[in-house]
């Protein structure tokens, strides 16, 4: 927007050069014209804005930043059985099944919870968890999770793992 105003601004400029000046001073070429007059200030007041705008970058104040206390926006990834493995038990991290009630029932990951994706009331449920843990989803072949963890991200969720290809590529035993 300020853009399009500099440039607006300077073929003002240049036009009124054009209206106030015209030829009066032998410099006929770049004033005789006043649609030739108007480009050339539209293009100086790109130029000024330009060159001022990259030197107000160059004077901002760096400062440092601890890596280790910056915690990340939103991690919504879709990882590898051996990743999820190394993942299940940490601090802070839920399990959660999102495969129907019945397919839970024939087999699922220890301790896992099961929030049904298709059931009506997953988001509500999904809003009742707490949003800064760490959730590790999962389903039979990792297109719910993965839409399930989508729907989490953009509800406020900060950090969701979602098993690549769900229990079918899982290498481990399930529980009944």
């Amino acid at each position: 927007m300020t853009i399009l105003l500099v440039i607006i601004g300077g073929g003002l400029a240049g036009f009124l050069y054009w209206k106030v000046f015209g030829c009066a001073f032998g410099i006929c070429p770049l004033s005789q014209n006043k649609y030739m007059s108007t480009l050339i200030g539209a293009l100086l007041g790109l130029m000024v804005f330009t060159s001022s705008s990259c030197s107000a970058q160059t004077n901002e104040e760096h400062r440092e930043v601890n890596p280790t206390t910056i915690q990340s926006s939103i991690v919504n990834e879709d990882v590898k059985p051996e990743v999820f493995a190394s993942k299940i038990g940490t601090e802070n991290t839920v399990l959660i099944d999102v495969r129907t009630p019945d397919e839970y029932a024939e087999g699922h990951m220890p301790n896992a919870l099961n929030i049904n994706f298709n059931a009506p009331d997953f988001v509500e449920q999904m809003e009742k968890m707490d949003k800064s843990k760490i959730y590790l989803v999962y389903c039979r072949s990792g297109a719910r999770s993965g839409r399930a963890a989508d729907l989490m991200s953009s509800s406020g969720f900060n950090t969701i793992y979602t098993l690549q290809g769900g229990v079918l590529g899982w290498n481990q035993p399930l529980v009944k």
